[in-house]
C-alpha cells in the first residue's frame, strides 16, 4: 500500500497529545473517545440472555463443531517457528531440558507445569543464548503464537514477545474457553531454549493478553512495557523482577531501552523506542480493579542516534474503532512499516463495537496509521464473542481481495518483512 509522507510541527503533535490525552476518575481510567459507550454488568447479562434465548446455551462455540476437522486444520494447523530467524547472527543455541518436568513444550497440556521446573531449567531458559547485537538489515520476522501473542525479531538485533499467553485457556476454568488448536505452536520453554527474550510488551491486564505465569520464568534483564498502573501487577508475579526493568508508560509517553549486547557491544547507541498510543478499550482482572490501569497501543521502533535501524511497527491492543483517533495517531506518529491489528472477538456489535473492532474497522485503522502492510491477529484461538470461528478471516480475504498488504498467518508460521 502506498503511504504518503507528512511531518506535523510540535504544536500539532501537542494538540493531538492534548485532545486524547488519558483521564482518570477516582483512580479508574475512562475513554475519552466520542465513539465510546460505557457498558454495565446489565449489559453482559443481556447479551448472554439473548443469546441463550435462541441458542439454548450460554456460550457460543463459533460453528466449531458444525465444521469439518480437514476445514478446521487448514486454517488452524501449527507449525513450528522457523528458529533461525529469530537468531541473531552470532547466536548460540541453549537447549533447555524438556522431560516431564517440561511436558508444556510442544504437548498444549495446561502450563501450570511451569511451577515445577527444576532450578537448573528455569537457569537454562532465563540464561537464554549468547549473541552480539549488532543491526544488520532493516527487516522483521515474526511468528504469530496465537491470540495476540507474537515473536518479532527486528534487524536480526531484537526479540520482542507481545502479550504473553500460552495457557490452553486463558484462565484455567470450567468456564474459560479452550483453545481451538490445543497443540501450541511454541510454548515459553521452546522460545527461551532457541532465543532470547529482549522486551515484552503488554497491551493491557486481561487474561487473554497477559499471562502471569510468565513473568518468573523471564530473565531477569528481560525489560518489559506495559500500561501505567500494570507495574504492580509484575511485581506481584515476580519479587525478584528489577523495578528498574519495568516501564510504565501512559499514552503518548515514550522510553527508549538500550540493546547492548556482549563484550564491547554494550558500548552500542542502538535503543528500542518505544510509545505508548491511545487505544478505546478496557481493564480488569477482577471485580474489584476494573480500569485501574491503562490499556494502549505501541510504536516500537529500533533506532541509533540520528538513525532507524528496523522497521516502524504499530502494535494494537484490543480496541474499538475511532476515526478522529486513528488518523490523529497516524498524522502524529505515523508511517508504520508493519502494523498488528485485531480482527476477531467483534460480534454482536451492538455489545463488541465499542471495545474490538471488525475486520472491516481493522482495515480502516491501517489506512488511518498509514501502515505499508497489517497483520492480523486476535482470531482463530479462544471463541469468546458470537462470530463464527472463521469469519473474521473470511470477512477480511474479502475486503483486500487477494492483496498480500493486509494478510494473516498460520500458527507458528514465521514471515519476514524487509525494507523496500
Amino acid at each position: 500500500m502506498a503511504v504518503t509522507q507528512q511531518s506535523l510541527s510540535s504544536e500539532e503533535c501537542a494538540a493531538i497529545e492534548e485532545r486524547f490525552a488519558s483521564t482518570s476518575i477516582l483512580g479508574r481510567y475512562v475513554n475519552p473517545f466520542p465513539e465510546w459507550r460505557e457498558q454495565g454488568v446489565w449489559e453482559f447479562i443481556v447479551w448472554k440472555g439473548l443469546y441463550f434465548a435462541t441458542h439454548f446455551r450460554f456460550n457460543a462455540d463459533g460453528g466449531i463443531k458444525k465444521s469439518s476437522q480437514e476445514r478446521i486444520m487448514s486454517r488452524l494447523q501449527t507449525t513450528q517457528p522457523n528458529w533461525a530467524k529469530h537468531r541473531g547472527p552470532n547466536t548460540k543455541k541453549r537447549g533447555v531440558n524438556k522431560g516431564n518436568k517440561g511436558a508444556a513444550a510442544g504437548s498444549g497440556s495446561e502450563p501450570d507445569s511451569w511451577d515445577e521446573l527444576s532450578e537448573s531449567e528455569l537457569r537454562a531458559s532465563k540464561a537464554g543464548p549468547q549473541r552480539s547485537l549488532k543491526p544488520s538489515q532493516s527487516d522483521l520476522a515474526y511468528t504469530w503464537i496465537g491470540q495476540s501473542t507474537f515473536l518479532l525479531t527486528l534487524s536480526s538485533h531484537l526479540t520482542i514477545l507481545t502479550d504473553p499467553v500460552f495457557g490452553v485457556q486463558p484462565i484455567p476454568s470450567l468456564f474459560s474457553p479452550t483453545r481451538l488448536n490445543t497443540t501450541l505452536p511454541a510454548t515459553l520453554e521452546d522460545i527461551l531454549s532457541h532465543t532470547h527474550i529482549d522486551v515484552v510488551v503488554v497491551s493491557h491486564n486481561h487474561f487473554d493478553h497477559f499471562d502471569a505465569r510468565v513473568v518468573p520464568l523471564l530473565g531477569e534483564d528481560t525489560k518489559w512495557v506495559v500500561p501505567k498502573g500494570m507495574g504492580r501487577l509484575l511485581l506481584a508475579c515476580a519479587a525478584k523482577a528489577p523495578r528498574e526493568n519495568i516501564f510504565e508508560l501512559d499514552w503518548w509517553q515514550e522510553v527508549k531501552i538500550p540493546t547492548g549486547g556482549d563484550g564491547e557491544d554494550k558500548k552500542s547507541d542502538v535503543v528500542l523506542q518505544a510509545r505508548a498510543l491511545p487505544a478505546m478499550h478496557w481493564t480488569a482482572r477482577t471485580g474489584l480493579d476494573t480500569n485501574q490501569s491503562l490499556w494502549c497501543s505501541y510504536s516500537l521502533e529500533l533506532r541509533s542516534a540520528t538513525t532507524s535501524l528496523s522497521p516502524h511497527l504499530f502494535f494494537s491492543g484490543d480496541t474499538g474503532y475511532s476515526p478522529s483517533l486513528y488518523r490523529s495517531i497516524g498524522a502524529h506518529s505515523g508511517p508504520f512499516d508493519v502494523a498488528f491489528l485485531p480482527i476477531g472477538s467483534y460480534s454482536p456489535r451492538w455489545h463488541m463495537r465499542p471495545q474490538h473492532v471488525s475486520p472491516e474497522d481493522s482495515v480502516e485503522i491501517a489506512k488511518d496509521i498509514r501502515a505499508k502492510k497489517a497483520v492480523g491477529m486476535h482470531w482463530g484461538t479462544w471463541i469468546m464473542s458470537d462470530e463464527q470461528w472463521e469469519e473474521p478471516v473470511q470477512r477480511l480475504e474479502g475486503l483486500v481481495k487477494g492483496s498480500q498488504w493486509f494478510e494473516t498467518t498460520g500458527l507458528g508460521e514465521t514471515r519476514v518483512w524487509r525494507a523496500q
